[in-house]
């Protein structure tokens, strides 16, 4: 569960958080039976960022600080 969690607060969503751990809170056997869902859609949005950010730099519509579109400094 903590890794659940974690990982939800790293992506940012800490709603989605916070109603987790209620939910284990509240022992309900749907929520351990779903945890592998949850698991792989924080895997595939964990993935997809990652995809995204790489994409919005191989494109050229970010820089890294100290650098021009041009990579010249």
């Amino acid at each position: 569960m903590r890794e659940v969690v974690a990982e939800l607060r790293s992506l940012r969503l800490h709603g989605m958080a916070q109603r987790y751990e209620e939910l284990v809170a509240e022992g309900g056997s749907g929520i351990q039976m779903a945890e592998w869902l949850i698991r792989a859609l924080l895997d595939a949005e964990v993935t997809d960022r990652h995809v995204r950010s790489i994409r919005y730099i191989s494109d050229g519509r970010g820089t890294f600080p100290g650098t021009s579109r041009s990579g010249e400094l």
